[in-house]
């Protein structure tokens, strides 16, 4: 899969839960590999691209969420970052609201 380099409005995090996929982040790529989450900033041109499959969730991030309170230290997050859970709780709240 490969996106067009594009931006949005709202916060955008990126989760991998398996394989990896390659992140180009105002002209910086990398690759993401399985447990790793990205913040996509609002207004900053991203893109995706996968050669091989992943299992990736893409989130949105309505503006009711204040993702800038969270003081991070990356826009790149791992297992093992203070972070990190703080996240995932933010993921889940989210799928949450879409559902109800």
């Amino acid at each position: 899969v490969k996106y067009i380099p594009h931006l949005h409005d709202e916060t955008e995090i990126v989760l991998v839960e398996d394989g990896e996929i390659e992140l180009t982040l105002d002209h910086n790529t990398t690759v993401l590999k399985k447990g790793e989450i990205a913040i996509i900033p609002c207004k900053v041109i991203h893109n995706l691209y996968t050669k091989k499959s992943s299992k990736t969730y893409v989130i949105k991030l309505f503006p009711i969420v204040d993702i800038e309170e969270i003081k991070l230290k990356s826009y790149i997050l791992s297992k093992k970052d203070e972070n990190y859970s703080e996240i995932i709780n933010i993921i889940q709240n989210q799928i949450s609201c879409l559902l109800n």
